[in-house]
């Protein structure tokens, strides 16, 4: 199960530099990009679009299977960061495209390699960590909010 963690994450290394880059580059600075388990939000200072993982992996020029990756292992390391850096305030984390890159209060940054990742991984199993599990959550969670709008 490891080896499977590891290769995700060093696609979502790729495909996180690649977003960066693309949404600098077609938005501008100020616009921000934010995940939602499934899909990728791009705000434009106020104009927010959304996409599910085709269209950002025919955006990036990606494989579908890598977009999936990104945002499983996304969603995970938003959840999770703290299982893995320890009680230490934290103002930005990332990537350089090979390491996930930590920046802390103090201005140090720390780095951590897929291999040290994909273990963590493997042993939050109150979550199966599967693109197939996101889409579960978040249809439940489309269901419950239109449940709420009715």
């Amino acid at each position: 199960m490891s080896d499977r963690y590891t290769s995700m994450i060093k696609e979502f290394f790729q495909v996180f530099e690649a977003l960066n880059q693309y949404v600098f580059d077609s938005f501008g600075e100020m616009a921000t990009w934010e995940t939602r388990l499934v899909r990728l939000d791009i705000n434009q200072g106020g104009k927010e679009q959304s996409y599910d993982a085709e269209q950002v992996a025919t955006m990036l020029n990606f494989s579908k299977d890598n977009i999936q990756s990104f945002l499983v292992v996304n969603s995970f390391l938003s959840n999770n960061l703290y299982d893995l850096i320890g009680n230490r305030d934290y103002e930005d984390w990332g990537t350089d495209g090979q390491r996930l890159q930590v920046k802390y209060s103090d201005r140090t940054v720390e780095s951590f390699d897929a291999e040290q990742i994909a273990p963590l991984m493997g042993r939050r199993i109150y979550f199966e960590w599967t693109f197939e599990s996101l889409q579960r959550t978040y249809d439940d969670m489309m269901a419950i909010s239109q449940r709420r709008i009715a």
